[in-house]
């Protein structure tokens, strides 16, 4: 049976949240499509995060995808391209992981989420 992991999660207050909202720019120029691509993106993260209704800070030893994590009461079934997923089939949100498998032991993962509000269940 896998370990449990143990996240650690906190609510980010909107200070904090402002700057890290910002778009982060491209590295290189893949290709004038790609970048496009990738700017195009980059801008639908960056205003999906500014409508964000809260902000979290999430940080856990093991796998990089915080599955099983609960953030607001909605649980993490996968993350992926800037998108989080709930274990309802939802978007619940969107995210920047600016640090994947470091500390010592090459597991240390950070992410910071930006919860959008979710409907009520029908």
């Amino acid at each position: 049976m896998a370990e449990k992991v143990q996240y650690t999660i906190r609510k980010v207050e909107a200070d904090d949240s402002d700057t890290a909202r910002q778009q982060t720019s491209v590295e290189g120029d893949p290709g004038k499509r790609e970048k496009l691509v990738s700017d195009i993106v980059g801008v639908l993260l960056g205003a999906t995060r500014s409508l964000a209704t809260s902000t979290f800070d999430v940080e856990w030893e093991g796998y990089h995808v915080p599955i099983g994590a609960v953030i607001d009461g909605h649980e993490i079934a996968w993350t992926q391209h800037g998108v989080v997923y709930s274990v309802d089939h939802y978007i619940i949100g969107t995210y920047d992981q600016p640090g994947i498998n470091g500390g010592d032991n090459g597991q240390h993962q950070k992410m910071r989420v930006y919860m959008n509000e979710q409907p009520d269940a029908e």
